[in-house]
């Protein structure tokens, strides 16, 4: 056997303490990409339990919506008892509101029914949405283009009208022209209707699932649904039509008739609109539903928007519609004062 010099012993160890100390590197960088992956598995998991949780409580809510509609809606809107907290069993807070899903401008309004007058647009429709637009303070000329822009979309033709836009493209393309819209927030594709229209006219548009002309139940409104009536009411000489406006909306007052309404109209100096003599109701037909979950752990809650149909009397309450996302964005409000996306209705 022939002895090795002492420097080859070292050379080796120094060889194999090299390899040892690359080996114990590798193995930390693979356990640290193990240990992301392992975290990042249970933050989605986390995030889609989450998920599940608020769903399961939105649903519920939907479910409570449709139980209360059946039993007492309308005396629920008119006690303004319709918002109600819940602390669910697993630490999940609910919130639902209940209003008054009609009050608003219906957008299918500007198009007659396509099964009765095929492409019609309504003149009286288009009228009342320019007077709305303007109460709500937009300038006339742009609520005058905005109006013939939104009917001629909505027909079903591709032919444009006069100030129209039935072949303009979309901003985004998600609201293809010629149908019926099944979002109000359709409308913001639009590409004359800049932010600022938008964020004063949203909180009074709808697409309710009709072409039927808007309907307007003045018990349920507040001061800041005012232009819903300014487009249904006109002023007389010498009468301040925002004055009227907010005396037939005082604290407060309500109409057992629609003639007592009309009456109190007159009194104030205000005088009907051509077509308008209908669209005051004292009913209600669709039910809008704000339910928000907050699950612990996340930040912002889960919010859906549900539309109900109240039925005619015949049938049980159903639900017809729901916007479904994380609504953020001040610059689009709802009614009652909370946030909107821009999640379509989904039709069920």
């Amino acid at each position: 056997m022939i002895a090795l010099p002492p420097a080859a012993h070292r050379n080796e160890a120094g060889a194999a303490l090299l390899t040892i100390l690359l080996l114990v590197a590798v193995m930390a960088i693979v356990a640290a990409a193990m240990a992301g992956r392992v975290g990042l598995a249970s933050h989605l998991t986390a995030s889609s339990n989450g998920a599940a949780r608020a769903r399961t409580a939105l649903m519920a809510a939907e479910a409570l919506a449709l139980t209360r509609v059946a039993a007492d809606g309308a005396a629920l809107l008119a006690r303004g008892s319709a918002g109600q907290d819940y602390d669910m069993a697993d630490g999940t807070r609910l919130s639902l509101h209940l209003a008054d899903g009609g009050n608003c401008f219906n957008l299918n309004a500007l198009v007659a029914d396509p099964l009765v007058s095929p492409n019609l647009q309504r003149p009286i429709a288009i009228a009342q949405f320019v007077e709305l637009a303007v109460a709500a303070g937009v300038a006339r000329p742009r609520a005058q283009a905005l109006a013939f822009a939104a009917a001629d979309w909505i027909d079903a033709d591709d032919v444009a009208a006069a100030g129209g836009g039935a072949e303009v493209a979309g901003k985004s393309g998600d609201a293809p022209p010629n149908h019926a819209l099944t979002s109000a927030d359709a409308l913001a594709d639009l590409p004359m209707l800049d932010l600022g229209d938008w964020a004063r006219l949203r909180a009074h548009l709808c697409a309710l699932p009709t072409h039927d002309m808007p309907s307007i139940n003045p018990n349920h409104l507040t001061a800041a649904d005012a232009p819903l009536l300014h487009m249904l009411l006109a002023p007389g000489d010498g009468v301040s039509a925002d004055a009227a406006v907010r005396a037939l909306l005082g604290l407060g007052r309500r109409y057992g008739r629609v003639e007592d309404f009309w009456a109190a109209a007159q009194s104030a100096g205000l005088h009907q609109r051509a077509g308008a003599a209908g669209q005051i109701r004292l009913d209600t037909r669709y039910y809008r539903l704000d339910a928000s979950a907050r699950v612990p752990g996340d930040n912002m809650p889960t919010r859906w928007q549900s539309l109900i149909d109240a039925g005619d009397g015949q049938n049980p309450p159903r639900l017809i519609g729901r916007s479904i996302g994380i609504f953020a964005g001040a610059a689009r409000p709802l009614p009652n004062g909370g946030d909107m996306g821009g999640d379509a209705w989904v039709t069920r």
